[in-house]
């Protein structure tokens, strides 16, 4: 993740960094490394990215712009070269807007005096996680770069019950329900 303070227009934005290593097919000498995505306040901030890559070889500092709601990359100014580039841009959305995956979560057990601490993996980047559910001083954490949710909480007084994992990514959503037993 990559802070950015902009400060004509006071505008904070981290940048998401997904890697496209292995995942998009090279053209001639170009290969796709990563794509930056805008962020602000914990929300994408628009639909416009940069796509890093390397050229024969050696990473360059700039980097393609692309609108990847309209799937199109944009100020290319080589005819032959946005026609390649044209080819790739669907799969690199697709990457982008692939939707999240929640890690295997068991159903858990926990004795009244105990606190409920467990982690659970979640790929592809999702835009929100959040976490619902009856435990007291229900605390999660998501730690984006690790794709790791921990959560914590005290159970309540219910001897049994379930919390539901949300996460959403471009408007998609994706929710698992875990089930838990007090003893």
């Amino acid at each position: 993740m990559k802070h950015i303070v902009d400060n004509v227009n006071k505008l904070e934005l981290t940048f998401k960094t997904i890697d496209l290593e292995g995942r998009v097919p090279s053209t001639d000498a170009i290969e796709f490394l990563s794509v930056e995505e805008p962020y602000r306040e914990g929300r994408r901030y628009s639909p416009f990215v940069r796509v890093r890559y390397a050229l024969n070889g050696v990473k360059q500092d700039k980097a393609f712009p692309m609108d990847v709601d309209k799937g199109i990359f944009l100020s290319i100014d080589d005819d032959a070269l946005e026609e390649k580039l044209r080819k790739i841009a669907p799969k690199i959305v697709e990457i982008l807007n692939s939707i999240p995956e929640i890690g295997q979560v068991y159903d858990q057990t926990w004795s009244v005096d105990k606190e409920i601490d467990f982690k659970v993996p979640i790929s592809n980047n999702p835009d929100i996680v959040s976490v619902h559910g009856p435990l007291l001083g229900l605390y999660y954490n998501w730690i984006k770069d690790d794709g790791i949710l921990e959560i914590k909480g005290k159970p309540s007084r219910q001897t049994s019950g379930e919390f539901t994992i949300i996460v959403k990514k471009r408007n998609q959503e994706t929710k698992k329900s875990v089930s838990f037993e007090i003893i």
